[in-house]
């Protein structure tokens, strides 16, 4: 009898453990964005003694990278300033927080305020795994957060945040009308294309060029205004990793078009690296 007992709790728990880990993860996860709004409700609030604090260490304490794109919501929002008003793609993080700090501390913004509500969450796993075998290793969290003017609302937006579980850190983070923006929001079909890119990383590791070539063609088919899927193109089609029916001519032509896209869509590090390539072979 103990035998069977023993045999019955071995077959169980292996699909309810995984799952039991990946809502550990999600939960965590979601905590750390929730808390991350808090922070940012607290730099809207002219009165707080902690908003200045919170302002200084925002970005390293939340983002992998400081310099990754953030949704440039500012002009949608009518604040009255030429310098932000001339941003075209997203601006780093760490611009985005001191505009939404110095914006709450505008006059033009003295009745205005802040909330946000978490919607939707989900764990994304590592690529080429078969179902629930693979370590969770992204979380996926949409935020709803709206801007009111003495209690109504007159902009909302709803944010997308991928956070790396393994440091508890944004590594995307993302709004519909930003250039960058992940997924439909207009469904819960999100399009991940960090999972894209894993699968694109894991290929070329793999020294499967063509496959990786390939999923980064799809990424940019489905998001044509992701730029770092062009540079690695580029830099595939400059290596000869893919392309060998292309001539000279051709190669050459499609290797500036990518690296054009990438100087133009591409995140701070990707266009400068894109740049870069393209002054040493127009030279």
């Amino acid at each position: 009898m103990k035998i069977i007992i023993s045999f019955v709790f071995l077959l169980i728990p292996s699909f309810a453990f995984s799952s039991a880990i990946d809502n550990q993860f999600l939960s965590k996860a979601e905590r750390k964005v929730e808390t991350m709004y808090q922070d940012l409700k607290i730099l809207s609030d002219k009165n707080s003694s902690k908003a200045r604090e919170i302002r200084r260490t925002f970005v390293d304490k939340y983002f992998k990278e400081s310099d990754q794109n953030s949704p440039n919501e500012f002009k949608y929002l009518g604040y009255n300033n030429p310098d932000v008003q001339a941003f075209k793609t997203d601006i780093a993080a760490r611009g985005y927080v001191n505009y939404f700090y110095d914006m709450f501390r505008n006059q033009k913004y003295a009745n205005c305020s802040f909330s946000f509500q978490r919607r939707y969450s989900n764990i994304i796993h590592g690529p080429e795994f078969k179902k629930n075998e693979a370590p969770p290793k992204l979380a996926q969290v949409i935020v709803r957060k709206v801007y009111s003017r003495n209690g109504k609302p007159f902009q909302v937006f709803e944010d997308t945040l991928i956070v790396g579980l393994e440091q508890m850190k944004v590594h995307k983070w993302a709004n519909k009308i930003s250039r960058h923006h992940i997924g439909d929001f207009e469904s819960n079909q999100i399009l991940d294309v960090e999972q894209m890119k894993d699968n694109a990383d894991l290929a070329y590791d793999k020294k499967n060029y063509h496959k990786a070539y390939q999923i980064y063609q799809s990424i940019v088919n489905k998001y044509p205004n992701e730029g770092d899927p062009y540079y690695r193109m580029a830099i595939m089609l400059y290596k000869k990793n893919y392309g060998e029916y292309l001539n000279k001519k051709e190669r050459q032509k499609l290797i500036l078009d990518y690296l054009d896209k990438a100087i133009n869509l591409g995140t701070s590090t990707t266009k400068a690296c894109a740049d870069n390539m393209k002054y040493w072979i127009t030279c």
